[in-house]
């Protein structure tokens, strides 16, 4: 290697040219600054201990010159860099200049240089040595800068010319062509650039004289010209900026949360699975699962399975099997192996911008509930790369090795029909979920936190125990639809279905013949809901009027039986008439459940409300009739120190659900 600290030399200390300009005593160097000639005295030790910290450096001459200097490679380009051919020759160079060094000083004498070239030959294997000459022009290029083997490097990329030789008003041309018809959104060819540019010359050349015409590049020179442009520009030109950033994007660790529970991430995806109906044997389509999964761990801590769609009800119903403890596994999934320790009220609920995120509702859950609802930028969904990881995993472990899949892409189905192989059923695909997330995903490593899921979790259990809401019911009203009725003798009216008790009687009492109150309803089911006591906040449980209509029924039938009803019977609308519809809907549902379609078998799917924890509607056995409907105990999660209501034992019947019974466990 050349030794830089000799007279002469250029350094370049703190981006600034020196060179050295006087050796003195005691290993002492003069500096000459290029710029302002001042001269500076420094100790080789303090030299080198400015080149150990990076603040000192070396420039190295090309020598090329009439080059451009930011078209000349770097000269501290690696040896591997360069072709094989190239590093195999500058190494035999190498090779032979390196057994040349204990003969002693270099002679250039032919006669003896070719005795020992011949020897070195000979231990190489060489068949095709080199000659005196050759060695000698070797050992002088590589001598000419202080012993620097790399000047043995054959520079067969600094050949040719490197200035255009297109004509000024042709790279004018040229460029334009590539701004307006290449860069732009039609994202056309090389060859319509091509073709712009010859009809621009052709018109350029009409109005020059004969002498003066311009020559028209090759196709080959329109193509070197794309391919020197900068991708990040094509890319955002041609596909847009949102593209070319989500594209062009530097992904490092990512975010760093103290504990488990602390972010949680939530999204919906179509699972890649065909699922069969019990009763038909027919494909009802694919379902939707929406996931939530801890950041820290990666551990799904609930989901929902059905046929709802991305829909707020499923963002209410992962909510809730996310927060409550699963230990119903034992008792309804007794094959499955492990537990499922995750529950507990998140700190930050991680979205995306669906419109079901974006819902008052949820906003008003996660004040309820108290966390913190965030939403990721928009088209970015790498800032919830976890959830999106995960629901990609579930699709390609789990869906993927199923029959009946429907793989990610359709193209990707080959000769393979869905359809034909779909053998799953929805109640077992509910338990092949559960066994695949509890024992296989939770307990394989994870290369993102260097161990299993499950054991990630019970280090942040450790550390911290996961709240809950205080009372199961406090958990459901949270996660309830909230709206305002006026409270009449009649009781209150809502969806077209009316609610009393007598449990109301000393609000309206106290208050007035017509009071507004607050209600909270549940979509699934529409036997009570709560009103909150304008006076207490305490929640009281309202039962319907016709409890055999509403019988196991949810908002969406109820609103497709009205919908009939008003079709065929638009002026009897009686409660017989009421459960005529019902019948008629429950028929028309069933009619759907065989059609042809498959676009129809799940649309019956989600009128049925096949979904987890919940039963299928033709499944539903109707009600004995009641004469007398009855109204639950009131509940009162909101306020602690609410004012007792009056005496009602004697007003108020046996209630006629229980609340795990209203619950689904």
């Amino acid at each position: 290697m050349k030794c830089f600290f000799s007279l002469g030399a250029n350094l370049l200390v703190n981006g600034q040219s020196k060179t050295v300009v006087r050796q003195l005593e005691n290993n002492r160097f003069q500096l000459e600054d290029q710029t302002s000639h001042a001269i500076e005295t420094h100790t080789q030790q303090q030299l080198h201990e400015w080149y150990a910290e990076g603040k000192l450096r070396f420039p190295i001459s090309t020598e090329v010159e009439g080059l451009d200097p930011g078209l000349i490679p770097s000269a501290g380009r690696p040896l591997s860099a360069f072709p094989d051919k190239v590093q195999q020759q500058a190494l035999r160079k190498k090779q032979y200049l390196d057994a040349l060094q204990p003969f002693g000083p270099f002679i250039s004498s032919p006669v003896i240089l070719q005795e020992r070239i011949h020897w070195i030959a000979t231990q190489l294997g060489d068949a095709a040595p080199p000659s005196p000459a050759t060695i000698y022009r070797w050992h002088k290029k590589c001598n000419q800068q202080g012993s620097d083997h790399r000047q043995l490097i054959d520079r067969f990329d600094l050949r040719g010319g490197r200035a255009s030789r297109l004509h000024p008003d042709v790279k004018t041309i040229l460029s334009t062509s590539i701004e307006t018809v290449y860069l732009a959104k039609q994202r056309n060819s090389a060859r319509a650039v091509f073709a712009d540019m010859g009809n621009a010359i052709r018109l350029a050349n009409a109005k020059r004289l004969p002498q003066e015409q311009l020559s028209r590049p090759s196709y080959a020179t329109v193509c070197r010209a794309l391919k020197a442009l900068d991708r990040y520009l094509v890319d955002s030109n041609r596909y847009g900026k949102e593209y070319a950033r989500a594209a062009y994007r530097t992904s490092g660790k990512g975010m760093v949360v103290a504990g488990i529970l602390v972010r949680v991430e939530i999204d919906h995806t179509p699972l890649d699975l065909f699922v069969i109906d019990e009763r038909t044997g027919l494909p009802l389509g694919r379902p939707t699962v929406t996931v939530a999964t801890d950041y820290y761990s990666k551990m799904p801590i609930g989901f929902y399975l059905g046929f709802d769609g991305p829909s707020l009800e499923a963002v209410y119903a992962c909510l809730r099997h996310a927060v409550l403890p699963k230990h119903y596994i034992r008792t309804e999934f007794p094959d499955i192996e492990n537990e499922w320790p995750c529950y507990g009220v998140m700190d930050e609920l991680v979205c995306d911008n669906g419109l079901e995120f974006h819902a008052k509702a949820l906003e008003r859950t996660a004040f309820e509930l108290d966390f913190i609802l965030a939403f990721c930028p928009k088209k970015q969904p790498y800032y919830k790369g976890s959830i999106e990881r995960f629901l990609k995993t579930l699709n390609f472990q789990f869906a993927h090795a199923m029959p009946g899949t429907s793989f990610a892409r359709w193209f990707h189905r080959e000769d393979y029909d869905p359809l034909k192989d779909a053998v799953v059923n929805f109640d077992q695909l509910n338990y092949l979920l559960h066994r695949w997330i509890v024992d296989v995903y939770a307990h394989s490593p994870h290369r993102g936190i260097m161990t299993t899921p499950f054991k990630r979790w019970q280090e942040g259990m450790a550390e911290r125990e996961p709240a809950l809401p205080p009372e199961v019911e406090r958990l459901d009203l949270a996660i309830s639809y909230c709206c305002e009725r006026t409270l009449t003798h009649a009781g209150i009216e809502l969806n077209n279905l009316r609610y009393n008790s007598p449990v109301l009687l000393p609000i309206r009492h106290h208050l007035g013949k017509k009071v507004k109150v607050q209600v909270r309803y549940s979509k699934q089911d529409l036997t009570y809901i709560h009103v909150l006591d304008p006076v207490t906040q305490a929640a009281i449980p309202v039962p319907a009027v016709d409890q055999e209509y509403v019988h196991g029924l949810t908002l969406i039938q109820h609103n497709l039986i009205w919908k009939h009803l008003r079709r065929v019977m638009e002026e009897d609308r009686s409660k017989s008439s009421l459960l005529r519809a019902k019948a008629e809907l429950r028929a028309l549902v069933q009619e759907m459940s065989l059609s042809k379609s498959v676009r129809q078998r799940q649309k019956s799917a989600k009128i049925r409300s096949i979904g987890q924890d919940r039963q299928d509607w033709l499944d539903t056995p109707e009600p004995p009739k009641q004469k007398k409907a009855t109204s639950p105990a009131p509940f009162t999660p909101a306020v602690s120190d609410a004012a007792e209501l009056p005496e009602l034992d004697s007003l108020v019947l046996p209630a006629a659900r229980n609340t795990e019974a209203r619950h689904g466990r």
